[in-house]
């Protein structure tokens, strides 16, 4: 179940569309990303939360499990959502995003999954989202616990 939490909460997602915009207006932009993420998982719905990822995205766990392309990404999210991660919520905080380039952020952030009653299990992800025809997608992120 852990494998399946922490794989999962890598599946951080891409944010509204935005033009050449300065940094503030990219960064508010990645962090409402978290938001409507957190909303698409609520839905359980492995293939609209696929949809926030590159065509060749990669996620990685906390144990090194790896995950790549959107279908890769689907498949899995799919698996758990019918077993281990089936009434579970996410909730991302972003603690901070780099601007590498106008179209290329890196976000630090903590995600804490929760089912039911259990206590939530909280990792941290770095994730690298990118600018993809003005939507934010995320091409690779991974996920570290510091317990």
């Amino acid at each position: 179940m852990r494998f399946f939490i922490s794989a999962f909460v890598i599946v951080l997602a891409c944010g509204p569309a935005l033009s050449e915009e300065p940094a503030s207006s990219a960064e508010a932009a990645v962090k409402e990303h978290f938001k409507d993420f957190d909303q698409t998982w609520a839905k359980h719905d492995a293939k609209a939360l696929a949809a926030f990822y590159t065509e060749k995205a990669e996620i990685v766990t906390e144990s090194g499990q790896t995950f790549s392309g959107r279908d890769g990404i689907e498949e899995a999210l799919s698996q758990a959502f019918d077993n281990s991660l089936k009434d579970s919520t996410l909730t991302v905080t972003v603690q901070k995003i780099r601007m590498i380039k106008p179209d290329v952020a890196l976000v630090d952030s903590e995600a804490q999954i929760k089912q039911g009653d259990a206590e939530a299990n909280t990792l941290h992800l770095l994730t690298v989202l990118v600018k993809q025809d003005g939507k934010w997608m995320t091409e690779t992120s991974r996920a570290i616990s510091y317990k």
